[in-house]
């Protein structure tokens, strides 16, 4: 992984890029069996905590379910959690910086963070926006989406 990463430059989408591009040329069962025997596996890459991997598969997940209208959800311990963790997140993802001055307020769950003009919607949609996900604005409300889209 630390050479793929220099060897894209330490840009982390140019190096997520060009191991998708490598992965994509297994096949559908091999990909299969490669992610089955992860199955019970407790490795991390390097200096990664495990709240970092589950904030990385609450997003992920996300990004692939949302848009095709696959309702499963995460718990709802589970997305406290990353909702919480993430409000005073900053690199790589730019949380602070994104939702400073802002106040976020789930709509789903008892959730809420922050001072200023609310930014309400479901608490994924939030963690996602939190993340940078210029999708998860869709359907989100309140006085201070104006100043949050033009954050994103």
């Amino acid at each position: 992984m630390l050479i793929g990463f220099l060897r894209s430059g330490l840009d982390p989408n140019r190096y997520i890029s060009r191991e998708a591009l490598v992965a994509g040329e297994a096949s559908p069962g091999s990909l299969l069996n490669q992610l089955r025997a992860t199955i019970g596996k407790r490795k991390t890459p390097p200096l990664a905590k495990p709240m970092a991997m589950l904030i990385d598969t609450v997003c992920h997940s996300g990004d692939i379910r949302l848009p095709l209208g696959i309702n499963r959800k995460p718990t709802e311990e589970t997305v406290l959690a990353v909702a919480e963790d993430m409000k005073s997140a900053n690199f790589p993802l730019g949380t602070r910086r994104r939702i400073t001055g802002l106040r976020l307020v789930a709509t789903d769950t008892a959730w809420s963070t922050g001072n200023g003009p609310a930014v309400e919607g479901p608490v994924e949609s939030l963690i996602l926006m939190m993340a940078g996900r210029r999708g998860a604005l869709e359907g989100m409300t309140g006085e201070g989406l104006p100043l949050l889209t033009s954050r994103m």
